[in-house]
């Protein structure tokens, strides 16, 4: 891939359809080396069919008899879909750094400028590494919480209808929803795990916020391998290219987009995936970056060795 992915980038400059042809070959090299989504959503699918059958399950009793078996059996299942959540995370994401490193790596070495500009593999720290698979958890977590909080409203909703109907005060179907339709809803549609501006905002269903959380985790492990592989080597700028469609709409990305090459110093994290620029190319295209990418060369490798 190496050859053609570093001729391919620097001829699709001015062509987007070319470009994004060569940014999908390396998400789906991602995927090659373990970075599925199947697996952790199906993980979650599993947690989320397991609470449902634990709504549709819901016997009578007591209701304190309710808070024991019920809220103890929400817990197990959430207790061991964060043992699998954590699992996959620490298994996965740092296989994408890595990956992300040596291909980028790989494409430096396909400019042939060792002579002026010399580059070496340096990989992932390992404190970087740990400080993702945590920060990666904690989205988890969010998810989990929502997930565990929807699933208790759910079977408390339940239990209330169910009261209702026990003391006979059975209420129309305009005015509450019937135990029935509760699981039919859920089956349907899943739990909900966040809902966007302080629960005033779009909800946000478990399968489509956890595949957003999961592709979004996998493109920041990728961006965090290359990133310190390219600042490693002296490489300050990059490109930056340009997605459509624009799935978030008008933000600062459109202006990262519009002027091609990026300051790693400087751009923070998001879900473009960076690609290295070669000197030659920055030194014709954008002379005043050129300068400034010889000086960070030179402070960064020649002053290390």
């Amino acid at each position: 891939m190496g050859v053609v992915l570093a001729h391919g980038l620097y001829a699709a400059r001015n062509n987007p359809h070319r470009l994004l042809h060569f940014l999908m070959s390396i998400f789906q090299k991602i995927n090659d080396k373990g970075a599925s989504n199947d697996e952790i959503l199906q993980i979650f699918r599993d947690a989320q069919k397991e609470l449902i059958q634990i709504v549709a399950d819901q016997k009578g009793g007591s209701f304190s008899q309710f808070q024991r078996q019920q809220i103890k059996a929400i817990g197990f299942v959430i207790s061991k879909l964060e043992v699998k959540a954590f699992t996959w995370t620490e298994r996965t994401l740092p296989r994408i750094m890595t990956a992300g490193a040596k291909e980028t790596f790989d494409q430096i070495k396909e400019f042939k400028e060792d002579e002026d500009f010399s580059v070496r593999f340096v990989g992932v720290p390992e404190e970087a590494v740990k400080s993702l698979i945590q920060e990666a958890f904690l989205d988890f977590g969010t998810t989990m919480s929502g997930l565990q909080r929807d699933a208790t409203r759910a079977v408390i909703e339940k239990r209330r209808i169910q009261e209702r109907v026990i003391k006979g005060f059975i209420q129309g179907a305009s005015s509450s929803r019937t135990q029935t339709e509760i699981v039919r809803d859920l089956r349907e549609q899943g739990f909900t795990v966040l809902k966007a501006k302080n629960g005033f905002g779009p909800e946000f269903r478990l399968e489509a916020y956890a595949n957003l959380l999961v592709r979004t985790q996998n493109v920041t492990a990728y961006n965090l391998g290359a990133k310190n592989q390219l600042l490693a080597s002296g490489r300050r700028f990059a490109i930056f290219p340009t997605l459509r469609p624009d799935i978030d709409g008008n933000d600062i990305c459109n202006e990262w987009e519009e002027r091609r090459y990026i300051d790693l110093l400087q751009h923070a994290n998001c879900r473009h995936t960076i690609q290295p620029v070669s000197f030659e190319e920055l030194q014709i295209e954008r002379p005043g970056l050129y300068s400034k990418a010889v000086s960070y060369f030179r402070r960064t490798v020649e002053n290390a060795e």
